[in-house]
């Protein structure tokens, strides 16, 4: 939980409640949604990022990808497509058109209600509710919460977070994953695991399933194993990170040398967010001894 908390940014490194650990702490929401709407609040988004955590507590009104895609043209984020799909749920008059649309009404109805509740709770606590609805700023308040569950692609389009975890694929039902499939003529795309995105947020969730037998075989044993899913994927620049939860940021900084062309000392600067490498790039190289030493090296060639 220190951890958990630390990364969120409630807690410093010295284990003393931040500012926002003390702003959170009197919400009546978890710090996970309580660092969103602190960070919408900063932004000017609340109204969104409240409904998006009642979404999110229902893990989702829409629960197929098709009809997902059929009430939101967002292909980047299931966050904000989940949020139009909500919004278009709200204009809807019955249970039967909600259905109908592929709305699960039973979630639909409960995520509405705690989202009533929060924004009732909230109301005082934050400075105001009403929205600039810029989709760049709701995004960044999610990822504000979800600093703790960022996954880098690997190998076979499978996802971690660096932790030692379960490699995890992204359901098929999220809009990131039917994003890099729908200009695939088939059903089955051979590259569509190349074209998934390199950097996601998303919540983990794990599903027992039975596994099938073979043509011509039982299955009297009732073998089981299980599927490491993410769900409610938004696709992320890295920057964004660091921009969000700076605290878990930091650079170093190799080879340094002398630039001839430029007239300087560069070195290559790497940014790790969490223990992942986000960046590398080239930059005129900070003063200490690495700088010291290429100019010394520089000029005694």
């Amino acid at each position: 939980a220190r951890l958990a908390l630390t990364a969120l940014g409630c807690l410093d490194e010295a284990l003393q409640v931040t500012k926002l650990g003390h702003k959170v702490s009197q919400w009546p929401v978890s710090v996970k949604y309580g660092c969103m709407i602190a960070k919408a609040e900063e932004l000017g988004v609340v109204d969104e990022v409240l409904t998006i955590a009642a979404i999110f507590e229902k893990e989702g009104i829409c629960q197929r990808g098709d009809a997902l895609r059929n009430l939101s043209d967002n292909r980047r984020s299931d966050a904000l497509a989940q949020l139009a799909a909500y919004q278009a749920a709200s204009m809807m008059r019955s249970k039967d058109t909600l259905i109908a649309s592929g709305i699960h009404a039973k979630a639909f109805f409960e995520a509405r209600d705690t989202r009533k509740h929060l924004a009732e709770a909230m109301s005082g606590l934050v400075t105001k509710l009403a929205s600039t609805g810029r989709r760049e700023d709701i995004l960044k308040a999610v990822c504000a919460g979800m600093v703790t569950h960022v996954y880098r692609k690997g190998e076979n389009g499978t996802y971690s977070n660096g932790n030692g975890g379960a490699a995890r694929v992204i359901t098929k039902d999220s809009v990131v994953f039917q994003e890099d499939r729908r200009n695939s003529p088939y059903r089955i795309d051979k590259n569509w695991k190349q074209r998934l995105p390199e950097w996601v947020v998303g919540l983990p969730i794990d599903i027992e399933v039975k596994v099938l037998p073979k043509e011509g075989e039982t299955n009297p044993t009732g073998q089981t194993r299980v599927l490491h899913l993410l769900t409610m994927v938004t696709k992320i620049d890295p920057a964004v990170l660091v921009e969000v939860a700076p605290w878990l940021a930091t650079a170093t900084y190799r080879n340094a040398h002398f630039d001839k062309q430029h007239n300087l000392v560069v070195a290559e600067e790497v940014i790790t967010f969490h223990g992942q490498q986000v960046s590398a790039k080239l930059v005129q190289a900070p003063d200490g001894d690495e700088r010291t030493d290429a100019l010394v090296k520089w000029f005694r060639t």
